[in-house]
């Protein structure tokens, strides 16, 4: 009864009220029921808004294309990987214009 009566300082006497009916239109007499329909029926408090750093700030946008090259934004494992086929590419071609029975020799 005490906890209800203090939650009329925090929510007013009608919201307490209606809370308490409520409550008693469903058969349950129990302050900690009357509490957690005021805690339902309260407003949640905005999200809080947090600064973004420079420091954390994307240096370039990301690209809707994900396999193209965009200079000055590749990493060390993407230049990498984009040597690695482009050196797989040369030597498919290469395969593929060689003649039969000769002799195929990589740069």
């Amino acid at each position: 009864m005490v906890k209800i009566l203090a939650a009329v300082l925090d929510d007013g006497l009608a919201v307490v009220e209606s809370a308490c009916a409520e409550a008693l239109a469903d058969n349950v007499h129990s302050a900690d029921v009357v509490l957690n329909i005021l805690a339902r029926r309260r407003d949640p408090p905005p999200p809080l808004t947090i600064a973004t750093p420079d420091a954390l700030k994307l240096q370039c946008a990301p690209a809707a294309e994900h396999r193209r090259a965009r200079p000055g934004c590749a990493t060390p494992a993407s230049s990498a990987r984009a040597r690695y086929l482009e050196q797989m590419y040369r030597l498919k071609g290469a395969l593929l214009d060689a003649k039969p029975g000769s002799r195929f020799r990589a740069d």
